[in-house]
């Protein structure tokens, strides 16, 4: 138990500065945006630092990549021309490793392949004909 408490005191540690540096961008927000823009680039590459330093790694996701049960959630699917049918079209929400073991897998959507023509919305061709009938 002693073990655990201390290595959660270890991981508290590397985090109040991250905490400290949300405080100072939400008071320089009050200055300018751009200033708090430049704040939370400032925390998001802290926190990927500390993350890399605990293990933690982003799973890579590139959109044409196929589609992987063992690294992807899927959590849309779209239609494509462009993206062949059960391959990544978008990374939804990045996910991560934890060492060789995945800690959140990454949400993503899947390509279905081409839009087929019945699916496809009204042109604005048959729309104005539609008016015009209704006339």
């Amino acid at each position: 138990e002693l073990w655990a408490e201390t290595l959660t005191e270890q991981l508290l540690r590397q985090l109040l500065p991250i905490a400290d540096q949300l405080s100072m961008a939400l008071d320089a927000s009050a200055s300018t945006l751009e200033s708090l823009r430049q704040g939370v680039e400032l925390i998001a590459r802290n926190f990927q630092r500390l993350l890399e330093q605990l293990g933690v790694k982003p799973i890579e996701v590139t959109p044409g990549q196929p589609f992987d049960v063992y690294r992807h959630e899927a959590v849309l699917q779209l239609p494509s021309n462009d993206i062949p049918a059960g391959h990544v079209v978008k990374e939804v929400q990045r996910g991560y490793f934890f060492r060789d073991r995945v800690l959140r897998y990454a949400r993503v959507a899947v390509s279905v392949g081409p839009q087929s023509n019945h699916q496809s919305l009204p042109s604005e061709e048959s729309t104005s004909n539609t008016d015009a009938n209704a006339q």
